[in-house]
Formats: structure tokens, C-alpha cells, sequence
């Protein structure tokens, strides 16, 4: 756990996000961590008693040419350098990557919130996957199952979805 507001702030600032996307050029969005117990795919974790700071997820892009701990060393250092920013921060921050526990992957919803997932869905893999509509992608059974668990799950959720909503899903992502 880390405190990660002040590069949530900076990589969704109109003025420097772009550049910031362009150095941490893993980081791919700070999202709401799902609550788990409740479970509900709508309901995000609340902060620890104590702290005003909600969980957030650090959404990663890895592509085939790079690692987990690649990335993860490359994140971390990106994150210390910006917090020796004046602005950012009062004192610098020192952020260390540690290890990946990737030996049992869950889905993405597993972490994030389910409209999320489709937010992700949509702008990695729709379009840029070569898919024509909403209803063929629904036919990917093995990325349904990798963001959503099932293929069930993400084909009846999708399906829930108007399409308005589908079109307008990742403006302002």
C-alpha cells in the first residue's frame, strides 16, 4: 500500500497528464479498488479507520516486450522522481517495487469496479482489437473471462449495457 493520490492528481491533469502518461508509459489509469466483501461490482473499498484516503488500483499495461518487474522498477522510480517535485509533495517519497504475485492471476474485476473493467475493455481491447461492435466482442469467450471471470458474467453484463452507454463509456478516460 501506497500513498499514490498525488500521481492519481497528476496523470488526470489536463495541462501535464500527457507528458506524465508519456514518462510512467505503463501506467495506464488510477482506479477505484473493489470491495470484495461486499462484493456487489458497484461498491469500492473504503479507506482504512483512520486515513481519508480511499484504495486505489494502479491499472498496468505490460506488453510483450517488457516484465512485471521491469515495469514495476520503472513505476517506482517514476513515482520517486515526481515527488521530489516541490509542488508535489513537501518531502520526497522513496517508492520500491518488490515482487509480483502473478502465480494465480484473478480477473480484472476481481479488483476493480465492474463499469471499470468495461471502461478498460473498451479502450485496450475494442478499439484496438479489430472488433466491429459491442455484440461481436461479446463472442470472445476468453476475454470476457480474463476482465469479468466468467464469460457468462461479462456477456450478461455487457449485454445490460445500453448502447448510449457503450458509446459514451470511455469519454473523459
Amino acid at each position: 500500500a501506497s500513498y499514490l493520490f498525488p500521481m492519481e492528481k497528476g496523470l488526470n491533469d489536463n495541462e501535464s497528464g500527457m507528458t506524465l502518461a508519456k514518462d510512467w508509459k505503463y501506467v495506464f489509469a488510477f482506479l477505484s479498488r473493489r470491495d470484495i466483501d461486499i462484493d456487489d461490482g458497484t461498491t469500492p473499498m473504503k479507506a482504512k479507520r483512520g486515513s481519508k484516503w480511499d484504495w486505489k488500483v494502479v491499472v498496468v499495461v505490460i506488453n510483450d516486450d517488457s516484465t512485471t518487474e521491469i515495469v514495476g522498477r520503472h513505476i517506482a522510480n517514476c513515482f520517486s522522481k515526481f515527488t521530489k517535485n516541490k509542488n508535489v509533495m513537501d518531502s520526497p517519497e522513496k517508492y520500491t517495487y518488490r515482487q509480483c504475485y502473478a502465480d494465480n492471476p484473478k480477473a480484472l474485476n476481481h479488483y476493480l469496479l465492474d463499469m471499470d473493467v468495461a471502461m478498460i475493455l473498451k479502450s485496450l481491447v475494442y478499439e484496438s482489437g479489430g472488433y466491429t461492435s459491442k455484440k461481436e466482442l461479446i463472442k470472445d469467450e476468453e476475454i470476457l473471462t480474463a476482465f469479468y471471470g466468467t464469460n457468462q458474467f461479462g456477456k450478461e453484463y455487457l449485454e445490460a449495457m445500453h448502447d448510449e452507454d457503450w458509446e459514451n463509456l470511455c469519454e473523459g478516460f
